[in-house]
């Protein structure tokens, strides 16, 4: 809204009703309304006023729709999402309006670089859980950014705005009759959004909601709004929305909330789906509850020696990308377990491509040692395979084999690897991953015996 505009409406309204709320100051004012500070009895509320010249020319009755949609809410309150109070169109005034929750404080936008490492899983967490209450009503909030949020320091936030909100059934209710036009905010809205090519259900408005989500942490991990160095020239931005996968790396951040955020983004809302799930969201936490427990105890099996490893020289660099990704995880794995003093000396090996499934193996080979309590040989092997080469998605497999007399011949052996992580490629997310299972599958095998005692025979151990 032009602020000129915005001055004279708030002249024009202060000390005067709208409906039941009497206006008395200015909050702020943005593309589309003024909000005004009101009182109604013992309640404070936020009234936007919605743009005159906006309604008339979008059409008064899609605003009036799209206000009945936010009244839905009415009633139905969550702690993370702002309360609508009334809306409408007021007689005596002639505006259209919602009432909603008064609160002060900063949008998440402007205080992004007070927001410490600490604070950023609670604040996705409180996110999520809003979305996810909008969900379960029935609703999709589509225009989630940092703009949206309410910031009033920790971790604690109120999702705000729920203007661009759309039933998930009732679609009639949603856009101007048949037309499609894309209401949000291009910078936080995925591709299938920007060219109105979403589907219509639960999980295609899901998708849009994990993205959005994932846009949010973006900003929460950089320290910056996503994709802002295109904002300008608009089309820059628009083709920036579509191709470019946005960089999340930070290493003050934790490996896992960095893949959670690049998996969000991923421009293929089906792919988005299969990588994020709410409980992803709901439960997101920088630490892997039980793991250091898990490595005390293999530390505690110890007699006596200190690790050490038998590994072949480097592999050459290729310049495929599979093949640097499986380097990667193997030398980042490697040196995790040396590091952590926890195993037998041990052998890593690393297979060529398989160009028609677009995998390759990595392997761990633990020599028997009595002293680590590993009473046979240990053979480990990784599948890692290129999902998806433009987002480069990657997922791994793992399976474990115990011999007596020798580490098994992985040519003898048919078998199928479980599958344990499936994200885009982050190498100190998929190494920690690597290295969690091979201490889990170490573990289940500590002081087992292989019976019968060949070295022709081989149990599966995970």
């Amino acid at each position: 809204m032009d602020k000129v505009i915005a001055k004279r409406i708030e002249q024009e309204l202060t000390g005067k009703h709208v409906r039941d709320w009497l206006i008395e100051s200015v909050i702020d004012n943005g593309k589309s309304a003024v909000v005004l500070k009101g009182t109604s009895g013992n309640l404070v509320g936020a009234i936007k006023i919605f743009d005159p010249d906006l309604v008339e020319k979008q059409g008064k009755d899609s605003q009036l729709a799209r206000i009945d949609r936010e009244k839905g809410l009415i009633g139905k309150h969550h702690k993370n999402l702002v309360k609508i109070y009334d809306g409408g169109l007021c007689a005596d005034t002639g505006y259209c309006f919602i009432a909603m929750e008064y609160l002060e404080g900063n949008n998440l936008a402007k205080d992004l670089a007070k927001v410490s490492c600490d604070n950023i899983c609670g604040i996705v967490r409180k996110i999520a859980s809003a979305a996810k209450f909008l969900e379960d009503n029935g609703y999709c909030h589509r225009d989630i950014k940092p703009e949206n949020i309410l910031y009033k320091g920790g971790d604690d936030i109120i999702l705000l705005d729920l203007g661009v909100m759309r039933p998930i059934e009732g679609s009639s209710l949603t856009d101007d009759d048949n037309i499609r036009p894309f209401i949000g905010t291009l910078q936080y809205s995925p591709p299938e959004f920007l060219l109105r090519k979403e589907s219509e259900t639960t999980e295609g408005l899901r998708a849009i909601t994990f993205y959005q989500i994932g846009a949010v942490l973006h900003d929460l991990i950089m320290k910056k709004p996503l994709f802002d160095n295109f904002k300008n020239p608009y089309a820059n931005l628009v083709n920036a929305v579509q191709q470019e996968n946005p960089d999340t790396h930070n290493n003050s951040i934790s490996p896992k909330i960095r893949a959670l955020a690049a998996n969000c983004l991923v421009k293929d809302p089906a792919k988005r789906l299969q990588l994020v799930s709410w409980l992803d969201l709901l439960e997101l936490s920088s630490e892997d509850k039980g793991f250091g427990e898990l490595q005390q105890r293999i530390k505690s099996y110890r007699i006596a020696a200190s690790c050490s490893s038998l590994q072949p020289s480097s592999a050459i660099s290729c310049e495929e990308s599979l093949k640097k990704i499986g380097e990667e995880i193997l030398e980042c794995t490697r040196s995790r377990c040396i590091a952590s003093k926890l195993f037998p000396r041990f052998l890593t090996t690393i297979s060529d491509v398989d160009k028609e499934e677009v995998s390759l193996e990595v392997a761990f080979r633990f020599e028997k040692d009595t002293g680590f309590g590993l009473n046979s040989f240990l053979s480990l092997f990784v599948e890692i395979k290129l999902v998806d080469s433009s987002a480069e998605v990657v997922s791994v497999g793992i399976a474990g084999f115990l011999t007596e007399n020798n580490f098994c011949d992985r040519n003898e052996l048919e078998f199928e690897f479980k599958k344990v992580l499936i994200s885009t490629y982050d190498c100190d997310l998929f190494s920690l991953k690597v290295y969690q299972m091979i201490c889990k599958i170490y573990d289940s095998t500590i002081n087992k015996i292989v019976e019968p005692l060949t070295s022709e025979t081989f149990s599966v151990c995970f």
